[in-house]
């Protein structure tokens, strides 16, 4: 048994060390999943300069359980598409975190459970990493959350519960930048 938690746990640490060549954008294929994911503003309107945090939900509407990731981490479980009122694109600006899940960070989502957490989407002041709103203006967002592992993994880590490989796509949110 431990020979196996060891191989298991050497396995995962591989496969998830590198980023699935298989990643889908919005646009391509989405999942018909049992799955509700939502994004809400923490404030609606914030101040040019200030942080923007937004509230993740991620919810089981089917019937059985459900494989998820409990982090939502941006830029690669939650990709969000934002656009300002011109059209212009917001950019992703600082670095891409490379992070390895651990076991633990997959979790099976009962039926009517959620997860959720509160992100800091836009660059802070250390511009580490997150989205560059240019200026004030109304924002358009659309996350989507997406497991971007190889599907015999996440069948195994499953075990009977459901594993969802496709885009689940939030309605789309507005965030309002006021000059300083």
């Amino acid at each position: 048994m431990v020979r196996k938690s060891t191989a298991s746990l050497i396995w995962l640490a591989l496969l998830l060390s590198s980023v699935d060549a298989s990643r889908q954008r919005p646009g391509q294929t989405r999942s018909k999943a049992p799955l509700l994911f939502e994004a809400q503003p923490l404030r609606q309107t914030v101040r040019e300069g200030e942080p923007i945090h937004l509230r993740f939900r991620l919810t089981n509407i089917g019937n059985k359980d459900v494989l998820v990731n409990r982090h939502f981490r941006l830029f690669d479980l939650v990709d969000l598409r934002i656009v300002g009122q011109t059209g212009q694109r917001v950019e992703w600006c600082g670095v891409i975190p490379q992070i390895v899940d651990t076991p633990g960070a997959f979790i099976l989502l009962a039926p009517r459970a959620h997860v959720e957490k509160v992100l800091l989407v836009s660059c802070d002041k250390d511009a580490r990493w997150g989205y560059a709103f240019p200026g004030p203006g109304q924002y358009e967002v659309t996350a989507t959350y997406q497991l971007h592992y190889p599907l015999n993994f996440l069948r195994e880590a499953a075990r009977s519960a459901l594993v969802v490989k496709g885009l689940v796509v939030a309605k789309s949110i507005q965030v309002r930048v006021e000059p300083p």
